[in-house]
């Protein structure tokens, strides 16, 4: 091939004959693939990269051009376009399958040839493999649809729930009212009779104290009394209960048949429970103001 370059007056150029060998020699070994083609879809140039495209994974050295026509179909993209408007266009993509079954996508440039500076005949393109490329983004708007999906399943499941747990509590209150109303209706009506009939002193008592436990259930002393919070025992329950209504030791004793000392130890388990050991805070007062 001769010097390329020749220095000249301490300047370095390039004759005509170097200069287009070095053209070619750029062409044939750029990372990229370069092509040349007629309008008619005839490849007049390929250089080594773009040759070896289609070469399957078994054999990346085999020479493919011959596949490099069904990208350069004269009636699709990019040749129709360059040789109908003498433009050049940008980042075509071309989906296209090897011998092998790979899967490749090439981006590809074109700039029409002109002949005397005027009438395209020819064009010159790159492509580029951007298969890898593709893949990973298609991986992540894959990932990115299914993160979304799984929000808005995320986000009926939650709405769900809330109308199931509005429902649940709907349901309850609508139970509970429903409850005392019959307690209203169908119990206390009778025990009210019940207590305008001769009783003796005992008697009386004991009814007074299951109207008053009736109540009790139906509020939220209860349900208060009987929470993990405290953790108080069924006995302790009664005994509170009972010193709310205002009962005397004596007379816890008496309706619970329990000795005087078992109500006194009762009654301290429950302060301890409450937190009010050591304090002078009346045992009646602080559970009536419980709710």
């Amino acid at each position: 091939m001769g010097t390329m370059l020749k220095p000249a007056n301490n300047r370095f150029f390039i004759g005509d004959q170097e200069m287009y060998n070095l053209n070619e020699l750029a062409m044939e070994h750029c990372p990229m693939g370069i092509v040349v083609v007629s309008f008619q879809g005839e490849i007049l140039f390929a250089n080594t990269h773009a040759r070896m495209l289609f070469a399957p994974e078994h054999a990346p050295h085999q020479d493919q051009s011959h596949l490099l026509k069904q990208v350069f179909d004269p009636f699709q993209l990019p040749v129709r376009v360059v040789k109908k408007t003498g433009q050049p266009v940008f980042g075509v993509e071309k989906h296209l399958e090897g011998q092998d079954g790979r899967r490749l996508i090439l981006s590809i440039n074109a700039s029409p040839i002109l002949e005397n500076g005027q009438n395209p005949w020819a064009m010159t393109a790159t492509l580029e493999d951007i298969t890898e490329r593709k893949f990973a983004d298609e991986d992540r708007e894959q990932m990115v649809k299914e993160r979304t999906e799984q929000s808005r399943q995320m986000e009926e499941l939650n709405s769900a729930l809330r109308v199931l747990l509005a429902q649940r509590e709907q349901d309850k209150e609508e139970f509970e009212a429903k409850i005392i109303s019959n307690l209203h209706s169908l119990v206390l009506p009778y025990l009210a009779k019940l207590s305008d009939s001769p009783m003796v002193g005992e008697q009386r008592m004991f009814l007074k104290v299951a109207l008053a436990n009736l109540t009790d259930i139906f509020s939220s002393f209860s349900s208060t009394m009987a929470a993990k919070t405290y953790n108080f025992t069924p006995r302790e329950i009664q005994v509170a209960s009972l010193v709310r209504q205002g009962k005397t030791n004596k007379g816890i004793a008496e309706l619970l048949r329990l000795s005087v000392r078992s109500v006194e130890t009762h009654r301290r388990a429950i302060r301890k429970k409450l937190g009010l050991t050591g304090k002078n805070q009346n045992l009646r007062s602080y559970l009536s103001s419980l709710k």
